[in-house]
């Protein structure tokens, strides 16, 4: 039905159904609500429509179709390179997929190192829903790695996201923005362990050079030329202690006389003894 009169109807049934409005340009839907008719009308199976029974004592009918608009929430997917470009091979590909099957894809082609966000943002009316996100394609070239860092933003308040992921879109939400970058990185080319062990040195072939004992003896000390200074005898005698003499003229002893009797008995009896073998021997002889 429109929003004005309709004239010149036949007398019949008709059916009458709403037309929702467009959607509105700072984002979000209509949601149908309710349809009602003055007087009432039959119901349709078709929710938005109700049948009308026109007839010559009721030719007029009212008619009011209510929608809500539901503001709609944005999912916005960012993508950005960094590092050489020596170390991309190709594309790196975001991927974005709602529990409906609705997805997107964005794309950051090789050439392009700076950030590439979806120019139409996934829109999500209504009811809360859940969006699987990936990163099938890193683009990473050989002898190259890539590190990916994911960050998921909400209304300006942001937390890590860890690819693959599943994020919860709350509708209550203005807008998500999935923020990933990845840091490509040139490996440095190894050097491969050599093949053959490292040359040695081979042994000498011949003996160290010996030193040779010395031909000339070593040099002896002679002994002294003049023989050392000896000390001469003293030319004065040492004085000589008197004997002491006893009276009547003869030397003092002591216990001496007794020592030169027995002495002198002894040399007496020896002289006999001789003088008697001297005629022993002579007697022999003659």
């Amino acid at each position: 039905m429109t929003d004005g009169p309709l004239t010149g109807l036949d007398i019949r049934r008709w059916t009458g159904i709403t037309l929702a409005p467009e959607d509105p340009s700072q984002g979000g839907v209509w949601r149908f609500v309710s349809f009602t008719c003055r007087p009432e009308a039959a119901a349709d199976p078709e929710p938005s429509a109700r049948v009308l029974a026109l007839s010559a004592e009721q030719p007029r009918s009212a008619c009011t179709a209510t929608y809500r608009l539901i503001p709609g929430t944005e999912v916005v997917l960012s993508k950005s390179a960094a590092g050489p470009a020596d170390a991309r091979e190709g594309s790196a590909r975001l991927h974005i997929t709602r529990t409906d099957d609705d997805s997107q894809t964005l794309e950051l082609p090789k050439a392009d190192d700076s950030a590439s966000t979806s120019d139409d943002p996934l829109a999500v009316y209504g009811d809360d829903v859940s969006c699987t996100v990936s990163e099938p394609d890193v683009g990473v070239g050989p002898g190259a790695t890539a590190v990916v860092n994911a960050a998921l933003d909400r209304d300006g308040t942001s937390r890590p996201l860890y690819l693959p992921g599943t994020l919860t879109v709350d509708t209550s939400a203005k807008r998500y923005t999935v923020e990933v970058v990845t840091r490509y990185i040139l490996t440095p080319p190894t050097t491969p362990p050599p093949t053959s062990p490292p040359p040695t040195t081979p042994p000498p072939t011949s003996p160290p050079p010996t030193t040779p004992p010395p031909t000339t003896p070593p040099p002896t000390t002679p002994p002294p030329t003049t023989p050392p200074p000896t000390t001469p005898p003293p030319t004065t005698p040492p004085p000589t202690t008197a004997v002491p003499t006893s009276p009547g003229g003869l030397p003092h002893t002591g216990g001496a006389p007794l020592l030169l009797i027995v002495s002198g008995l002894a040399l007496l009896a020896a002289g006999t003894i001789l003088v008697a073998a001297v005629r022993y021997r002579g007697s022999r002889t003659g």
